[in-house]
């Protein structure tokens, strides 16, 4: 299994490539575009499809946290001192447009700009996927090897509000001044904890966490198949993960050994 098309496949640009029309009509206003549109593509992708922790270039004590850690629409995305938590990691994806989304590892939602407002001071959360410009970023790579976030939907950059390095002090959009309070770190990080190796586990639903991954009828037998299934505390409902690769892994149920496998019926 591929933890790229696992939780995370949220981030993925839904955009149909295949309409053919759609990309004439483009193609006639290519020459319409200014300096000004061009220079907001990210042809080169500075930075590379991955998991990352993001910390603050004036304080990098200090990284984006999603509040909680919460997996909910509207949770805060604030700054915390470093735990290594999931809720601090994020997954950064090029998209097809030359802009990146982010999406939280732990919740699997994205960072947006609440109600895409174009205000300086709007807050910034997570909010499931729904390829708005309001969950788009620029990233600008900085004389000093830093980076910034300049929102697709307002042209404005995220910002440390007050650059006070302080628990729970939010993310906040602000027009462009190149301070350190919009200046940041990426530093790669494991999609995956290695703690996960590490005994047997549940998996639970991100959308629903009371439902879990479950062996129907606990049954041993070859193409016994997985559903959703309220939590409960049998060997249906326990797994065994083993790292095959640096974002891969294999998945065996604690009920009969077995490893898990794409079905034919899907």
């Amino acid at each position: 299994f591929s933890i790229h098309s696992g939780r995370i496949t949220t981030i993925k640009d839904e955009s149909d490539s295949d309409d053919k029309d759609e990309e004439i009509n483009q193609d006639n206003d290519e020459n319409d575009k200014t300096d000004e549109d061009e220079d907001i593509v990210d042809k080169e992708q500075i930075v590379k499809n991955g998991a990352y922790i993001i910390s603050c270039a004036s304080n990098d004590k200090f990284v984006f946290d999603i509040s909680g850690p919460s997996t909910d629409n509207g949770a805060n995305l604030h700054v915390w001192q470093r735990t290594e938590a999931p809720n601090q990691k994020f997954y950064i994806g090029h998209m097809e447009d030359g802009y990146y989304k982010i999406a939280s590892i732990n919740s699997a939602k994205i960072i947006d700009v609440t109600n895409a407002d174009k205000e300086s001071g709007t807050p910034v959360q997570q909010y499931e996927n729904n390829d708005t410009d309001a969950q788009r970023f620029k990233i600008v790579k900085n004389d000093d090897d830093t980076y910034s976030f300049i929102a697709k939907c307002s042209g404005k950059a995220l910002d440390i509000t007050g650059a006070i390095y302080e628990n729970g002090t939010k993310v906040q959009q602000y027009d462009i001044n190149n301070s350190g309070a919009q200046k940041f770190k990426l530093q790669e990080t494991e999609l995956v904890n290695d703690t996960v190796n590490d005994g047997i586990i549940s998996i639970k639903s991100s959308i629903n966490p009371k439902m879990q991954l479950d062996m129907i009828n606990c049954s041993a037998e070859e193409g016994n198949e997985v559903h959703l299934w309220e939590r409960a505390s049998t060997l249906a409902q326990r797994f065994e993960i083993h790292r095959v690769g640096e974002n891969e892994v294999r998945i065996r149920t604690a009920a009969s050994g077995g490893w898990l496998k794409e079905s034919s019926n899907s």
